[in-house]
């Protein structure tokens, strides 16, 4: 026999699956309120991601392309814009028997996607944040996972083989420095460390605003003019990583 299985929430349904007789149906929420970094709470669309663990192993969490940081030991089973007033509603899943090996932990988590858009990144994520923690689930039958309010929110990580920002000019516009930058990607934003010596950059954040980055052509980051700040480092906004 087979399971024809519905992701739907709030009038929200993704595509029909067919799994095998011994699927899992999982049923998964968020009490809420579940919230960004900044304490905003969820946008209605906010993606949440239903991610599978390896048994014994840390969850690495998201890159800023959204990707998993450590795709060898942890898959995302569904990734959907479920999010209503602020939480995860009621979220049937059917999953194939063979998705989920035995042992691993299923993990709910919020995702930050708001600078998506902005960007102009196909995809972007800015932080996430566990609605329901690592629970083992069997391989079959039905399951219920439910969260509660969602934990701080972690800073996704630099995607792998990301290039390395580079200075390519700088100019001089009235009271501003102005720093032409190459080697950027749009799912990061990025800022300007200053000091007066290359070791000594302790102005972070120092340009006059963040600058999303962009893979076709160079950004511009403006910097205050003044003595202490000869030296520059561009970086991710928000600090180093």
């Amino acid at each position: 026999m087979l399971v024809s299985g519905l992701i739907a929430a709030s009038g929200v349904v993704g595509r029909a699956v067919t799994v095998g007789e011994n699927a899992l149906l999982l049923d998964v929420e968020s009490s809420g309120v579940d919230c960004y970094a900044d304490g905003t709470r969820a946008v209605d669309g906010e993606y949440y991601a239903l991610v599978a663990i390896a048994p014994r192993v840390q969850f690495a969490g998201f890159a800023a392309d959204g990707s998993l940081v450590d795709g060898e030991n942890a898959r995302v089973l569904f990734r959907r814009p479920l999010a209503k007033d602020g939480r995860c509603p009621k979220t049937s899943v059917a999953i194939d028997e063979t998705a989920v090996a035995s042992g691993e932990r299923l993990l709910l988590a919020l995702l930050d996607t708001r600078s998506t858009v902005r960007s102009g990144a196909a995809f972007r994520v800015d932080g996430w944040a566990a609605v329901a923690a690592p629970q083992v689930a069997p391989s079959s039958g039905f399951y219920a996972m439910t969260g509660a309010s969602s934990a701080a929110m972690v800073r996704s990580a630099v995607p792998a083989g990301t290039p390395q920002p580079r200075i390519a000019a700088i100019r001089r516009e009235g009271a501003e420095v102005v720093l032409t930058v190459t080697g950027t990607t749009p799912v990061l934003d990025y800022n300007v460390a200053a000091g007066a010596a290359p070791d000594r950059l302790d102005a972070a954040g120092a340009a006059r605003s963040a600058v999303a980055g962009d893979e076709s052509r160079p950004i511009e980051l403006r910097v205050e003019a003044g003595a202490g700040s000869g030296f520059f480092r561009v970086v991710r906004d928000g600090g180093e990583q």
